[in-house]
């Protein structure tokens, strides 16, 4: 980057104070005006400094903050000229091949040559290469193999790719299922979910809020290994979820009443499983929920009611 070492004038302001009192050391104030080298002037500023081209020499002005990298040019038709003669990325020597089908030869580039076994000129004889080595079972993906499903054991048809990358073979959508009821906390129950999941802000603030009034809890606690529970207070055995109103269907905005919003079909699936998760939850401990909105609209009030409602039932 060629900028000349010549003298510039600087006007002092707010932004630029500080920086320009520790390059000259001295107490400066706004509205002054003071004489440094371009050289010095920071790198954000505005302010048109004297260049010079590093291909034709041409001497121009341009604002610092434009000026990037390692070189300046007066424009781009200059930048292209340098770079033919410069060029960081050289071209590198072609490497000298014979086409598998008809024994053409030609050049490929040196990352293609090491990449690939077979080297074919042109799209004919690259299809005539496929007719002759893959066919039938000698494409990969296709090969079939009699395999017995891991659920019912009934034998059934699949893929060398499936046979090699799945731990379990099922010949349904309903083995799988049934497979992965009967047997989650073995082989789908995954211990770092928890680690991975972010807090919502409504749990943040009901998580606060708990450590404000000096009730104990355990976030995300692990329900037999099959759901987490936002919250958990252990003393009272007791369940707290904090769920989105949107997501989870809060039955005061969303339903089939007159002035409630019609549920999407997004909402009915979640409903759903909320419904299953918290009946089954429920018969183990009570489980409490607060919605998004009433934790927006006061959640001292509400939670502080939750926790009436704990103490009276478990007290």
């Amino acid at each position: 980057m060629t900028i000349e070492d010549c003298q510039i004038s600087i006007k002092i302001n707010g932004k630029n104070r500080k920086q320009y009192s520790k390059i000259t050391n001295d107490n400066l104030s706004t509205g002054d005006t003071i004489t440094i080298s371009q050289l010095n002037v920071i790198k954000g500023s505005r302010v048109e400094v004297s260049c010079s081209c590093d291909y034709c020499k041409t001497k121009f002005y341009r604002q610092i903050y434009a000026i990037r990298g390692n070189n300046t040019f007066c424009s781009l038709n200059c930048k292209n000229k340098w770079l033919k003669n410069n060029n960081p990325n050289p071209k590198k020597d072609e490497k000298k091949v014979f086409c598998e089908v008809c024994h053409k030869e030609f050049f490929v580039y040196e990352s293609k040559y090491l990449k690939q076994d077979n080297f074919l000129c042109s799209r004919g004889c690259y299809s005539t290469h496929r007719k002759i080595n893959y066919r039938a079972d000698n494409i990969y993906n296709y090969s079939r193999f009699n395999v017995n499903c891991n659920m019912c054991n009934i034998t059934f048809e699949t893929t060398e790719w499936y046979i090699e990358n799945k731990r379990f073979l099922f010949c349904s959508q309903e083995c799988y299922w049934r497979h992965r009821k009967e047997f989650y906390k073995d082989y789908y129950y995954k211990t770092n979910i928890n680690n991975s999941r972010t807090e919502t802000d409504p749990e943040k603030t009901v998580r606060r809020w708990l450590e404000s009034n000096d009730i104990k809890y355990v976030q995300e606690y692990p329900f037999y290994k099959k759901y987490f529970i936002d919250f958990f207070l252990p003393e009272h055995k007791v369940a707290i979820e904090v769920n989105g109103d949107y997501w989870h269907a809060n039955p005061t905005i969303y339903g089939d009443g007159d002035n409630l919003k019609p549920l999407h079909k997004n909402q009915l699936g979640v409903h759903e499983y909320d419904e299953k998760r918290n009946t089954e939850i429920r018969q183990h401990f009570p489980l409490f929920v607060i919605w998004e909105s009433q934790i927006k609209q006061n959640v001292d009030f509400f939670m502080s009611k939750i926790i009436s409602n704990i103490l009276i039932e478990n007290p």
